[in-house]
């Protein structure tokens, strides 16, 4: 009798503590944003222009941010924030013109929800009159949001993504086994889908068990996922990855539930026909692509690119 407790005290210590882990993991991307630092380089904005004190008839190109978030120090708690922007314009392909700088304080609040997702954790920060708000990706990842709610889709340059740049948190949940099915789809209805940017090298060439060049500092992407015309389920796709030379490859891809984070993220999976690498992208909407590693967490940027794809509608 005694060893049939110590039995079943065992199993249920060990399913409280899935159940513990589970909770984490669905919840990772809830918690609360740590004191820290956010930045990014983006595209220039029209709707943001008021609250980032950037004049309408300014040519805007780029918007270099720095987003901190800091201490009150009466509540002890992250509710006042920093930001540091700078922006201008590229003369040229290989030059960038800076017209401006300004640092916005204000205060900021956790609110939930974005068009895709109810449950999605935003921070929306104010200050004076205007706001603009983020969503969480997770501890190490803020992407700025339009006016309503939906994810700012970048270009071919830049992503509107903010990637910690003091200290990365390291993952906190557990890896989620990835649920495959044969009716998960994109949700786009387009034989071809299209996404280009510019992310950083280090992560993505481990990921793809590609060497990374020691003078890399950036590589160019061009993604085309190929659906059937009828019932438009994965079929095909083509990747470029451009260095110095353009890098072409092909293989098959599928859709898949489960990042290690969020359990029910929808994961476009790239399989090379190959087999020299698996690629991981979540999905953020019908516009974004979010580089994940091999235990499906997001990849972390710098404060010049972001591991983020944009959608190019041709």
């Amino acid at each position: 009798m005694r060893y049939i407790r110590l039995i079943y005290s065992i199993a249920l210590g060990a399913i409280l503590l899935m159940g513990v882990h589970a909770f984490r993991a669905h919840h990772a991307t809830a918690g609360a944003v740590a004191f820290g630092v956010f930045e990014g380089t983006s595209p220039g904005v029209v709707d943001a222009r008021p609250f980032l004190q950037i004049p309408l008839t300014d040519k805007c190109d780029f918007i270099k941010w720095k987003l901190t978030f800091l201490p009150d120090k009466q509540a002890g708690t992250s509710s006042t924030f920093k930001l540091e922007q700078e922006y201008g314009y590229y003369p040229d392909n290989r030059t960038n013109k800076t017209l401006g700088k300004a640092t916005i304080e204000g205060r900021w609040e956790k609110d939930r929800g974005i068009k895709s997702n109810p449950d999605a954790v935003v921070y929306r920060l104010t200050a004076g009159e205007h706001t603009i708000s983020f969503l969480q990706l997770d501890n190490n990842l803020l992407h700025l949001l339009n006016t309503d709610k939906g994810l700012m889709n970048g270009d071919g340059g830049q992503g509107f993504t903010l990637s910690r740049t003091d200290k990365a948190i390291p993952p906190t949940s557990i890896f989620q086994t990835s649920q495959a099915n044969a009716s998960f789809s994109s949700g786009v209805k387009d034989t071809v889908i299209n996404f280009i940017g510019r992310t950083p090298c280090a992560a993505v060439s481990k990921e793809m068990n590609m060497a990374k060049p020691s003078d890399c500092f950036k590589l160019k992407w061009a993604l085309k996922l190929y659906q059937d015309p009828v019932t438009f389920k994965p079929t095909t796709y083509q990747l470029n990855r451009v260095y110095r030379e353009r890098n072409q490859m092909e293989g098959i891809w599928s859709v898949v539930k489960g990042a290690a984070a969020d359990p029910n993220a929808v994961i476009y999976k790239l399989d090379a026909f190959d087999h020299k690498y698996t690629l991981y992208m979540m999905k953020g909407g019908d516009s974004t692509l979010f580089f994940l590693d091999q235990q499906r967490n997001l990849l972390v940027g710098n404060n010049e690119f972001c591991y983020t794809l944009n959608r190019r509608r041709l």
